[in-house]
């Protein structure tokens, strides 16, 4: 499966089950200008479908989520020969659940903060530096 030329906005997936986080994160996004939000998913199972029917540029992944948490969620998408970038955002703060996270090497790993506008320039680097304009 191909990937389809980059647009002026790069498209990001949301993976959050929090609705309340993903439409900060949303509102965070699109108000940068350069993002658009392909979709929101609520736990891994629909994460890996979206990422296949959307192609999204950069997903945003939560590790804590029911029916299939962020570590599966990553461990799968590493297994896709088209797979976008990942940054892991999470609430987590113990040291070693943050290390198992590093140990499935997302592009990046970001801490959620109460605000979500803060989260925007580790996207926008993390995109600049996988290859997609943003």
């Amino acid at each position: 499966m191909t990937r389809e030329p980059p647009s002026d906005r790069v498209r990001v997936l949301i993976v959050d089950d929090d609705d309340d986080f993903a439409s900060a994160m949303r509102a965070a996004l699109t108000a940068d200008g350069r993002i658009d939000v392909a979709g929101i998913a609520h736990d891994g199972l629909e994460a890996l479908e979206l990422t296949t029917s959307l192609r999204p540029d950069l997903v945003l992944l939560d590790l804590e989520m029911p029916r299939m948490d962020g570590y599966e969620t990553l461990r799968r998408l590493n297994r896709r020969a088209n797979k976008p970038p990942v940054i892991v955002l999470t609430g987590v703060t113990d040291v070693d659940e943050l290390g198992r996270a590093a140990r499935l090497h997302p592009d990046a790993l970001l801490q959620k903060t109460v605000d979500a506008e803060a989260i925007v320039p580790g996207v926008v680097m993390t995109l600049a530096l996988s290859g997609a304009a943003a």
